[in-house]
């Protein structure tokens, strides 16, 4: 599978002229910090498509639908740390190993997903490393309960997923491969898991971006 993405840089803090702008990875997200998510109707003349430098993304004639937060929390709360680490063979220095690897998650499914005959996902997290140079998703942790039977699961990455590399800068463009896999054997169950993609970033545009109640500069 193959994944695009287009990242919009705004300046923060100060009116953009004609320089330059720099997102590193001290301005992303940490642990405690929350996004929020907007749903507008989409039946207007913007061109969602325009980009560039020094651009102003000007969505203010798009009213609010609907909201929803996500949160980045520290991934020791999630539940998978010790199946993480059970996982790698990290027994002795598994606390140590874990808080070097993950530095926030974020939960995918705030509710039950049936995904499949009697089989339900529950509590799946993605976890996030962020260092001074990416921020990349290495394993996602899910509740399987199936057939009446309940256990964890980890997908370790292989191959990480670059969601961001840092520092962002104009015209910056890179495609990366990941891979994943994850075995699990309960009671009456020998589950294996395994995915490979891609993912690509462009970085398109750097300005301001106006919606209905605020603007970011």
């Amino acid at each position: 599978m193959k994944k695009i993405y287009t990242v919009l840089l705004m300046a923060l803090l100060q009116p953009l002229v004609d320089a330059q702008v720099t997102y590193t990875s001290a301005d992303y997200a940490n642990a405690g910090d929350q996004a929020n998510y907007f749903l507008g109707n989409a039946s207007t003349n913007i061109d969602f498509d325009l980009s560039g430098p020094n651009y102003q993304w000007n969505f203010s004639s798009i009213q609010n639908q609907s909201s929803k937060s996500v949160s980045y929390v520290d991934p020791n709360i999630t539940g998978y740390k010790s199946l993480w680490c059970l996982s790698e063979g990290f027994v002795t220095d598994c606390d140590t190993q874990f808080n070097d690897n993950y530095s926030a998650a974020i939960q995918l499914l705030e509710a039950p997903y049936t995904a499949g005959p009697n089989t339900v996902l529950e509590n799946v997290y993605a976890h996030f490393n962020k260092t001074s140079t990416d921020f990349t998703l290495k394993m996602i942790g899910v509740k399987v309960v199936s057939f009446g039977t309940t256990f964890n699961m980890v997908l370790n990455y292989q191959q990480p997923d670059f969601v961001y590399k840092f520092p962002m800068n104009y015209n910056d463009a890179y495609t990366e491969a990941f891979s994943y896999s994850g075995n699990v054997q309960p009671q009456g169950f020998n589950l294996q898991v395994s995915g490979v993609g891609t993912r690509s970033n462009t970085v398109d545009g750097f300005g301001d971006l106006v919606i209905a109640d605020q603007t970011f500069r």
